[in-house]
């Protein structure tokens, strides 16, 4: 009996088989009430009991769901934690802004190049028409057409060398500078009509602020005349106080149409809209009976 009774349940009174009903004392029941756990009462010895226990239940730490608690103890570190954790988090944080910040460069970049390589592969064209009215002589059209691709250069020209004569060009262009500007166009074509041959040129202008000189010229080996071959060229320095508006002087020698002039001389005036420009140009002014040249481009 004295075994059974360390684990008895809270009533007043149990009935064991065989022995009659046994009362508590209620003085040892009052001491067995501070072991209540959940309801439940745990009978000890008074020597062994140190201090009562109860169960904690599980939502009483504040975390729902029936979550277990933190352990004990450790409670009063979150601070610390919390206060790691962002130092931890900033240098994490700043490297994947820089990594962002890097990609969208490294794409707008990449974007840029994409699109002057598109540009830079775009085909660069020019058609132009000059009307000669010549005194004492027939007066003719020369129509002209260039194609430029990056160092690529094609030409073709009608009545330019010589009257009713043709020719085929192909040259390899360069430039350099941004104060000065400078290009320049080493080309080779070939002869055909009234005048046949093969002919090396060359196109080249320099350019400074509002002022531009350019030139352009060839050496036709004449293959049917011996006595045939000529020098052609051309040369203008302009002034630009605008944009679409221009002014200088021009020379050129040409076999085309003859005057009492080898080399002739003028003024030139032009004005350009958007894509069209047109210049006049007035030869030998003063010193014989003027040529003038009115000529329409268009450059696509």
């Amino acid at each position: 009996m004295v075994g059974r009774d360390r684990s008895v349940s809270h009533c007043g009174s149990h009935h064991f088989p065989g022995d009659g009903a046994i009362s508590l004392h209620r003085k040892h029941a009052a001491r067995l009430a501070n072991l209540e756990l959940d309801c439940c009462w745990l009978a000890v010895p008074d020597w062994l009991r140190l201090r009562a226990v109860r169960r904690a239940s599980p939502v009483e730490n504040g975390v729902g769901n029936g979550a277990p608690r933190g352990r004990a103890g450790r409670d009063h570190d979150l601070p610390r934690r919390i206060a790691v954790t962002r130092l931890l988090a900033i240098p994490v944080v700043s490297f994947l802004a820089v990594g962002l910040l890097s990609a969208q460069t490294v794409e707008k970049k990449e974007t840029a190049e994409a699109s002057e390589d598109s540009s830079s592969r775009e085909w660069a064209l020019s058609a132009n028409i000059a009307g000669y009215i010549v005194p004492h002589d027939r007066s003719y059209a020369s129509p002209t057409f260039s194609a430029d691709r990056r160092h690529l250069h094609l030409a073709a020209r009608y009545n330019y060398e010589d009257k009713e004569t043709g020719s085929a060009w192909l040259g390899y262009n360069f430039e350099f500078g941004d104060t000065v500007a400078f290009s320049a166009t080493p080309m080779v074509g070939g002869v055909f009509g009234n005048t046949t041959g093969v002919a090396p040129g060359y196109l080249a202008s320099i350019g400074w602020k509002k002022l531009e000189l350019s030139t352009e010229g060839e050496f036709v080996f004449d293959t049917k005349v011996r006595d045939g071959s000529f020098f052609y060229s051309w040369m203008e320095l302009s002034y630009s106080p605008v944009d679409w508006f221009r002014a200088g002087l021009v020379a050129q020698r040409t076999k085309a149409y003859q005057t009492e002039l080898d080399i002739q001389r003028g003024i030139l005036v032009g004005v350009s809209y958007k894509r069209l420009d047109f210049t006049t140009y007035v030869f030998n002014a003063g010193w014989t009976d003027p040529t003038i040249v009115l000529s329409l481009g268009v450059h696509f």
